[in-house]
């Protein structure tokens, strides 16, 4: 049995202060930060504890600083698995699938920009004739001596 072999239905989440999950959280997130221990993922910290998940995630919603700590789990979940795929004790395809879970993602960024401003101007035929007229005349004025 875990560390507090609470099992599902029985009154005890409604009786814990805020205080008391804040310190099973912090507790729960000591566990993890040594290795030795065989917590693989989010899943393996709340039936370790004997946690109910449905009360874990409850809890976790009902604080930022909980939540914060659930967090830090995560990440070393993440950590722990991203080594043990990178010295080779863990099989890459295994740990690449546990890691998309946890909520790493691959991403690609692409930058492209393009400059597609274009201008419409609608001229009425007279004033087509009047700048013509302007242009004609200022070549006509860069060309003379």
């Amino acid at each position: 049995m875990g560390v507090y072999g609470f099992q599902k239905g029985h009154q005890w989440a409604c009786k814990r202060t805020a205080e008391e999950w804040l310190s099973i959280f912090e507790e729960m997130r000591e566990y993890l930060e040594d290795q030795k221990n065989e917590i693989y993922s989010i899943q393996d910290v709340f039936t370790y504890f004997r946690i109910p998940h449905d009360v874990f995630y409850s809890k976790i919603k009902g604080s930022e600083e909980i939540a914060s700590i659930k967090n830090d789990i995560v990440a070393m979940i993440i950590s722990r698995i991203n080594k043990g795929a990178l010295l080779g004790t863990y099989a890459p395809s295994p740990a690449i699938f546990r890691l998309k879970q946890l909520g790493e993602r691959d991403e690609q960024h692409i930058n492209t920009t393009a400059n597609t401003k274009q201008e419409i101007t609608v001229v009425s035929k007279e004033a087509q004739k009047a700048i013509g007229e302007m242009i004609k005349n200022f070549e006509d004025e860069k060309m003379a001596p």
